[in-house]
């Protein structure tokens, strides 16, 4: 029954992942109920695993920072990726969250500068949760 549960939690935390990626690339926005899930499934499994409150403490530190920049930059960085980031640390904690938007951000280099500059031009925007789901789902599976 435990890991029944433990296998629904990771499969509500993808599967809202991906409900949060499709309206970034759809609406280039998220809604804030699909986050909400994400992080309550993220709190929820981190407790599940008995990790410790200092542990998701400060794996949520850099959603903070990212929401901070969110604010500051008048929303350049959303702040539903701030809320998937957020979340992302709480689970995962801030080294492998850090992995995790380091790796993002890579993608999204290399998306930026092969893809997009040939064919839109430099003032296109780019969803990052896309490329936020890809890494947070490739560490979660070998994390598992």
């Amino acid at each position: 029954m435990k890991n029944c549960i433990y296998i629904l939690l990771i499969g509500m935390m993808i599967g809202s992942m991906i409900v949060c990626t499709v309206e970034d690339i759809r609406k280039k926005q998220i809604h804030m109920a699909a986050a909400e899930v994400f992080i309550t499934a993220s709190m929820m499994a981190a407790w599940y695993e008995q990790r410790e409150w200092t542990y998701m403490a400060s794996g949520a530190v850099l959603g903070l920072l990212f929401l901070l920049i969110s604010i500051c930059t008048h929303e350049r960085i959303g702040k539903g990726d701030g809320f998937l980031i957020l979340g992302t640390g709480v689970y995962m904690g801030f080294w492998a969250s850090f992995m995790i938007v380091f790796a993002a951000m890579l993608l999204v280099c290399i998306y930026g500068l092969f893809v997009i500059k040939k064919k839109r031009g430099w003032k296109y925007e780019i969803p990052f949760a896309p490329f936020l789901a890809a890494s947070y789902i490739m560490a979660v599976i070998l994390q598992v």
